[in-house]
């Protein structure tokens, strides 16, 4: 039964002639915003490094492991691995923000890698800054075929009728790389107490070819974000500051959202809660330290039906802000995102 349930999901991913994508899954979205939408580029006046990983579904499809190289247990086990880069300059006497995001996602049979390059344009409005930004790039596709596994025996002949089978048959000790241009659109604003943006990524829905033979692609469905945050210190004690937040996205058939409250104590150190709409919840903590470093981690405790069989996802952000200029007075960041 296990043989044969493999088989079929692997019939039922490539049944389509065009299977649509949405973007990878973050909860530490509030510090990794610049991979979503490039207005948010230099909107700090600093350099930031930000670097994330995320581990998806933790021990789905585990029950499986016992049929070699399984691809039920690799395709729904998602991890992805972030880097990103971006500063506030000006180009042309223009305030500006330029920066840089790579994005690998890891599906099993599935690699998606996209590197964006960015630019913002940047004005002073209303005690804050907005940022228009473009990032254009490439997403790049892989399909290992090679690490497909169908036991032999006669159970087969039971799908053998199936058209796709036999495409997917002829393709299984295959690998398959395509590169495809990308680009993405956001605006952001922000000023000492509120944030926020509107964003779509993949603004020409690029399609990747899984195989020449076969005729199979994909292809990546635009997603739209709207993003925003608040500040709120407490009078009661003012070390303690209330940023309550929302992620939000879309690719026009379904949708995902994030209502998250962060507790920032002495702007160092912070403790979060967010729940994701008929998915989870989700539990943050992590430090500021004085030097400009940010370590943060985020357990997500799903409690669809998915939780049969996996516990959650593990999501580790590690974030560096620092001036560009060593001859900068010190003064204190007041970002409401901290980087």
């Amino acid at each position: 039964m296990i043989k044969r349930t493999v088989l079929l999901a692997t019939v039922l991913l490539y049944s389509g002639a065009v299977q649509a994508q949405m973007d990878p899954q973050f909860t530490s979205n509030m510090f990794n915003l610049l991979t979503s939408n490039p207005g948010k580029a230099g909107s700090t006046g600093r350099m930031n490094a930000v670097g994330l990983t995320r581990n998806q579904w933790v021990n789905y499809g585990a029950s499986s492991s016992n049929v070699a190289t399984s691809t039920a247990y690799k395709v729904v086990n998602p991890t992805t691995y972030v880097a990103s880069l971006d500063a506030n300059v000006k180009i042309l006497k223009q305030e500006s923000g330029v920066g840089i995001t790579f994005i690998e996602e890891n599906l099993g049979l599935v690699n998606n890698l996209s590197i964006n390059f960015i630019y913002s344009y940047r004005k002073k409005l209303w005690n804050g800054t907005l940022g228009i930004g473009l990032a254009a790039g490439i997403i790049n596709n892989t399909w290992n075929g090679d690490q497909i596994y169908i036991p032999e025996g006669d159970w087969i002949d039971d799908i053998s009728y199936l058209d796709e089978y036999s495409s997917i048959e002829s393709q299984l000790g295959n690998e398959f790389i395509d590169t495809k241009f990308d680009m993405s659109l956001g605006t952001f604003f922000e000023n000492e107490k509120f944030y926020a943006g509107v964003s779509a990524t993949h603004l020409f829905r690029p399609e990747l070819e899984v195989s020449e033979e076969s005729g199979y692609y994909l292809f990546f469905n635009r997603n739209y974000y709207i993003s925003g945050g608040y500040k709120h210190q407490l009078e009661a004690n003012p070390k303690f500051e209330l940023i309550p937040s929302l992620f939000f996205k879309t690719d026009g058939i379904t949708f995902q959202t994030d209502l998250n409250c962060n507790v920032w104590y002495d702007n160092t150190y912070y403790g979060g809660l967010t729940y994701r709409l008929q998915d989870g919840i989700a539990f943050l903590l992590g430090a500021k330290l004085r030097n400009g470093l940010m370590v943060g981690y985020a357990f997500d405790l799903t409690t669809s039906r998915l939780n049969y069989g996996t516990y959650g996802s593990h999501e580790i952000v590690i974030g560096y802000a620092f001036d560009l200029s060593a001859s900068k007075q010190k003064s204190k960041y007041k970002s409401i995102r901290i980087l």
